[in-house]
C-alpha cells in the first residue's frame, strides 16, 4: 500500500497537481500571496480580498504606482500612548512591473518622534525587502534596513550560473508546490553579500518549509480621528519558515512569514532556540514581547520544539486610512537599488 501511496504521489506531481488534489500555483497566483490588494467597500472602509479564493478586482494586486487609500501598520503596545493609534512601521506589499521578473517590494517606513511615515528616512532604518517570483518559487533577494544596510541574499548557484536571476533564488519563501493541511520542504543554500555581483566560496543551509492555511487574523482600523474599531477576517495564507540551519534540531534560530493573499507579507517572526542561539537575554526579550500585545495570536504562531522561545515580531494589520494620496514609487524605496535583476526592454 505504502508503494501505492508514493506512485500515486509522483503521477499527481508529474500532472501539476499535490497529494490533496491542489493543482500548483501559477506566477499570478503566487503574486496574490506577495502582493496587497486593499480596496474599500461602500462605506470606505477596508474591503479585504484575503478569503479563499478571493482574487483583487480590475488590474489585480496594488503596484508601486498605485495611490493607496489604506496602509498596512504594525500593532503597537499595550499602553504606548505615542503609538497608540498608528504603531511604530508602516509596510505597503506591491508589484513593481518595471522588471522582466514578478518582483514585490515590501516597505519599512517608520514613525516616531525623529522619523515621518510617508517619507523615506535615510540614515534611519527606512528600507524594505524585495522578493521575485522565478523557477516556481518565491525568494527574497534583496533587503536594507538600519541594523545590516543594503544586502543581497545569493544563492549558492552563483558559483556555476551568472544569469542574475539564478542567483537571487536564494531565501526561499514558498513553492508553487504548496498545499493545505501539510508541510512541504527544501533545504536552501545562500549568503549575505553587499553586491549581486559577488559570489563567495563559502554558503549557509536554511531549512525552509511552507504550507498554505485559512487563518482567522484580526485586524485594527484607523479612520482619522474616529475610535479604533478591530475586526477579524478569514484569510488565505503562506506560513512560511526560514531555519538558520540544514533541520529544524540543527538550527539555532527561525524566522517565520505569513503571507496572506490580498495582503501580501502580514506578519514575520524572530524566534531562537535558547540553547544554540548567540543573541543576548532571550528570555527577558520573549517576555517583554509577549506582555506587549504587538503580536496578537495566530495558528501555526508556535515554537517548532522544545526550547524556542519567540523574541521579536511585527503584524501589520493595523490598517490606516490616508489622509493624502500615497504611493511606493513617489516615496523612493528601493528606487535604483536592485536594477541588477533587469529592467523590462533592456
Amino acid at each position: 500500500m505504502r508503494r501505492l501511496a508514493h506512485l500515486l504521489a509522483g503521477l499527481l506531481v508529474a500532472a501539476g497537481l499535490s497529494a490533496a488534489g491542489a493543482q500548483e500555483l501559477g506566477p499570478a497566483a503566487m503574486a496574490d500571496f506577495l502582493a496587497q490588494c486593499i480596496g474599500t467597500d461602500g462605506s470606505g472602509r477596508p474591503a479585504l480580498a484575503t478569503g479563499p479564493g478571493a482574487r483583487c478586482p480590475g488590474r489585480g494586486p496594488g503596484t508601486v504606482s498605485d495611490a493607496l487609500q489604506w496602509r498596512k501598520h504594525d500593532w503597537p503596545a499595550q499602553g504606548d500612548g505615542a503609538a497608540a493609534r498608528l504603531g511604530y512601521q508602516a509596510s505597503d506589499s506591491v508589484l513593481d512591473p518595471g522588471y522582466a521578473l514578478p518582483v514585490v517590494v515590501q516597505t519599512f517606513d517608520f514613525g516616531d518622534d525623529r522619523r515621518r511615515f510617508a517619507k523615506l528616512d535615510r540614515p534611519g532604518g527606512d528600507g524594505g525587502d524585495a522578493a521575485a517570483i522565478a523557477d516556481g518559487a518565491a525568494w527574497i533577494f534583496f533587503t536594507e534596513d538600519g541594523g545590516g544596510g543594503q544586502q543581497w541574499f545569493v544563492a549558492e548557484s552563483c558559483q556555476t550560473d551568472a544569469r542574475p536571476e539564478a542567483r537571487i533564488e536564494s531565501w526561499l519563501l514558498f513553492g508553487a508546490d504548496v498545499v493545505r493541511g501539510a508541510w512541504r520542504d527544501r533545504l536552501a543554500r545562500l549568503i549575505v553579500t553587499r553586491s549581486l555581483a559577488e559570489c563567495p566560496s563559502r554558503f549557509s543551509n536554511a531549512y525552509t518549509r511552507y504550507r498554505r492555511e485559512t487563518l482567522d487574523v484580526p485586524f485594527r482600523i484607523v479612520d482619522g480621528d474616529a475610535p479604533v474599531t478591530t475586526r477579524r477576517a478569514a484569510v488565505d495564507t503562506i506560513v512560511s519558515e526560514h531555519f538558520g540551519g540544514r533541520s529544524i534540531e540543527a538550527a539555532n534560530h527561525l524566522e517565520r512569514f505569513f503571507l496572506g493573499r490580498g495582503l501580501g507579507k502580514f506578519r514575520w517572526e524572530r524566534w531562537e532556540e535558547l540553547s544554540k542561539s548567540t543573541l543576548a537575554d532571550n528570555e527577558g526579550r520573549a517576555r517583554d514581547l509577549a506582555a506587549s500585545g504587538r503580536c496578537p495570536a495566530l495558528p501555526y504562531s508556535e515554537p517548532p520544539g522544545r526550547g524556542w522561545a519567540m523574541v521579536d515580531c511585527r503584524t501589520w494589520t493595523n490598517l490606516v486610512r490616508q489622509a493624502e494620496p500615497f504611493t511606493v514609487a513617489r516615496y523612493g524605496w528601493p528606487g535604483r537599488l536592485i536594477d541588477g535583476i533587469g529592467r523590462r526592454g533592456r
